[in-house]
């Protein structure tokens, strides 16, 4: 029964929708895991909401119903690798992931972006234009 269910995704405004099964064939992924993902639901819209960058979890969600993983040209490996653990996809698949992309692999996924405030939030800013509003009006 609760794999045909219908579930709704809204990632910073762009929505998803697919059968709750496609979630589930990844269980060790913060999708794929009722429990831990129900701290995202919104009651009021029926939906799962994620503050997180919009053109990644394309990609994500695409990865979720084909399981191939392929990060769009416009998004930079970090960004991308950075939304990868956000969804905990599993250190296999990002360290392949960043092998695939000519990252060395026995680097600390850490390392892609300041874990520190605000220096992670004033880098996204500068760096990444694409990563929020407020990084495409500091980029204008």
């Amino acid at each position: 029964k609760r794999l045909g269910m219908r579930v709704k995704i809204n990632v910073s405004g762009l929505k998803f929708e697919t059968k709750d099964g496609v979630f589930l064939q990844h269980p060790q992924t913060l999708m794929g895991d009722i429990a831990r993902r129900q701290q995202y639901y919104n009651d009021e819209k029926e939906e799962f909401f994620f503050d997180r960058h919009r053109p990644s979890f394309e990609a994500i969600f695409r990865y979720y119903q084909t399981g191939n993983l392929v990060r769009p040209s416009n998004i930079p490996v970090d960004i991308f690798a950075d939304e990868l653990r956000f969804f905990d996809l599993g250190d296999d698949l990002i360290l392949d992931f960043l092998d695939s992309e000519g990252y060395p692999v026995d680097r600390p996924l850490t390392d892609l972006l300041p874990e520190t405030e605000p220096r992670r939030t004033i880098w996204l800013l500068f760096d990444y234009p694409d990563s929020s509003v407020w990084a495409k009006i500091v980029g204008l």
